[in-house]
Formats: C-alpha cells, structure tokens, sequence
C-alpha cells in the first residue's frame, strides 16, 4: 500500500475500512515476517482517524508484532492459517 495515494483512494472508493499491505502475506510466512511500520504509520497519517485499519495474513506474526501493529492503528487482523 502507497501511503501517497491512501488518501485519494479513499475519498475515490468510500470505503469504510482500509486493508494494508505492509509486508504482511497470507498463508504461511516462508521465512520470519517483517512488516513495515514506517509505512503503516505513513498509512495511518493519510487515513481518517476514524477509519479502521485491516491487517490480512496475521497468522504466524509474533505477539509483539501483533501489539505494535494496534499501536500503528490496525483494528482488524484476518487470520486463517492458524486455525486450519
């Protein structure tokens, strides 16, 4: 996800939820994950403060990942592959 365009996106679409891409990937993570907390706070700046943030291909992230991840704005977190 370009932060450069989040704001244009939205206002384009009228979503009502944003799902990033951050580094995150679904399904198993083929070496450990390193999602870019740079660019999920530039994301956070050019959205609504208001609107919900989603993170795809949150199984398998560790726990303090997970944590920071709220801290950047994400309120939503789509897990799938740690519960198959």
């Amino acid at each position: 996800t370009d932060p450069a365009v989040v704001a244009d996106f939205l206002a384009a679409t009228g979503v009502h939820a944003l799902a990033c891409t951050v580094g995150n990937v679904h399904g198993p993570y083929a070496n450990p994950p390193d999602l870019d907390f740079a660019r999920l706070d530039a994301i956070r700046a050019n959205a609504p403060d208001d609107l919900p943030l989603v993170l795809h291909g949150a199984s398998g992230l560790p726990e303090p990942m997970l944590h920071r991840a709220i801290r950047a704005g994400i309120s939503k977190f789509n897990v799938n592959t740690d519960l198959r």
